[in-house]
């Protein structure tokens, strides 16, 4: 027969491994490289260098990005609800809208790089990288 003590010490344990996981899930979910703040502050400072942009178009678009990039999930997980053509003809319609929003902030050449930006952004997850 096992003993109590061995069944708290195992229970302590499965505990002690999972709760930092917990907390960071509670905190901001999981990502690649750290906690959805510093995800936000990677972005912000790969798209004012890429795009070369004052800190006032970095904020714009950095909101920007996470506005549409929510908009993007939140279409993916009614993919059930969806077909393949009605989810493609939403994406396109999202993309064009946050091109059209981007507009008002960047110039024709700061969009296309934005572009590129968002088309490695999908090559890399596409990897899992």
């Amino acid at each position: 027969m096992v003993s109590m003590k061995k069944v708290f010490i195992t229970l302590f344990i499965v505990f002690s491994a999972v709760m930092p996981g917990l907390t960071q899930m509670v905190n901001g979910g999981f990502h690649r490289g750290g906690t959805s703040t510093e995800m936000n502050a990677t972005i912000k400072r790969q798209l004012k260098a890429e795009l070369n942009l004052t800190d006032a178009q970095t904020d714009a678009v950095a909101m920007t990005y996470k506005e549409y990039q929510l908009k993007m999930q939140s279409i993916k997980m009614e993919t059930n609800a969806n077909t393949e053509e009605e989810m493609q003809s939403q994406i396109n319609s999202l993309e064009a809208a946050r091109r059209q929003k981007l507009k008002t902030v960047l110039n024709d050449q700061q969009i296309e790089m934005f572009e590129h930006f968002i088309e490695n952004k999908k090559v890399i997850a596409s990897k899992g990288i």
